[in-house]
């Protein structure tokens, strides 16, 4: 009996140790693997409907589920940053020349605040 309560304990000691080791390794990617768990969820019901029109090819039906999500969140975000960074252009394009005469005189520059009603306080 006391072989057998021995036994147990230095199985669950092992199994706690390796779970221990095992969280340690993976607590950085706990949130990636949140994340990708939550995202798999969320596909799931469209990755059926997939399957189905593929007629049972969980393969095919896997790669067109990762395409149309890919497409469907990137398509978007792509789009948006190329509006973002055209309108980061035009505003440059239009600021330049508003600044060029304080970078090429600074005393300008010195004047212009010199003139602001409360500038002292500053």
């Amino acid at each position: 009996m006391n072989d057998d309560r021995f036994r147990k304990a230095f199985l669950t000691i092992v199994v706690a140790s390796i779970s221990v080791l095992f969280f340690a390794m993976i607590r950085r990617f706990l949130v990636t693997l949140l994340l990708a768990a939550i995202l798999a969820g969320l596909m799931r019901p469209l990755y059926l409907k997939i399957c189905r029109a593929f007629g049972g090819r969980q393969l095919l039906a896997s790669l067109a589920t990762v395409f149309l999500v890919i497409v469907g969140l990137f398509g978007p975000l792509t789009t948006l940053l190329g509006i973002v960074v055209r309108q980061a252009l035009q505003l440059t394009n239009e600021l330049v020349p508003a600044l060029r005469p304080y970078v090429d005189n600074p005393q300008l520059l010195r004047e212009h605040l010199a003139s602001v009603p409360g500038i002292e306080r500053i």
